[in-house]
């Protein structure tokens, strides 16, 4: 009976101490790891665009859509490379590459987008995702009013189309001068067949 006891007091003893040794270790919300939200990240590749595979503590090597932004494909399996795609790679892997600093503000209103992470990324202070609106290599899509930056994504997506850089009107743009061009062909082709 006193072995049983003792026994029973020694498991009770390691169950308490692995509950207190539990209750004691940090939890790793994003907020109380870094007070703005932010991690600061290594890039490790850009994959297109819009998502790049970076190194994170939280996630270790992690692939991350860019938070609120879609951009012309450029390693989609059925819809090959876009139009604009190409230099819409080239310019996000040429602002991560130079960047001394990235950061990774993970977006906590979408979770994952097709299994991967989503975070507005900056580059040296810089958010990239914005700089891509901006410039006219993204469009907004997934984009809620309740996700970071919304405000500042209309805004920027609303000049860009001023400033005809926005990414709609090149194609559109693009497509307008394919149809004049197959027209005029089609034109000349009329008039050498009455000459």
């Amino acid at each position: 009976m006193k072995q049983k006891k003792k026994i029973i007091t020694a498991l009770i003893t390691v169950i308490l101490i692995s509950v207190i040794f539990i209750a004691e270790q940090p939890s790793f919300s994003i907020n109380q790891l870094w007070p703005n939200g932010k991690e600061i990240v290594t890039l490790i590749r850009p994959v297109d665009s819009d998502t790049a595979n970076f190194n994170a503590a939280i996630y270790g090597n992690i692939k991350v859509r860019f938070s609120g932004i879609d951009t012309p494909e450029t390693k989609h399996p059925t819809k090959g490379i876009e139009p604009y795609g190409k230099e819409a790679s080239d310019f996000t892997q040429s602002k991560l590459e130079i960047a001394q600093v990235i950061e990774i503000e993970w977006d906590k209103t979408q979770g994952t987008t097709h299994n991967r992470p989503v975070g507005v990324i900056f580059v040296d202070g810089i958010n990239l995702n914005l700089l891509l609106v901006e410039e006219g290599y993204a469009n907004l899509k997934y984009l809620k009013d309740t996700m970071p930056y919304a405000k500042e994504y209309r805004l920027a997506e609303k000049k860009a189309k001023e400033k005809n850089r926005y990414l709609a009107i090149k194609k559109a743009l693009e497509k307008l001068n394919k149809i004049d061009f197959s027209y005029t062909l089609v034109k000349i082709g009329l008039i050498i067949s009455f000459m």
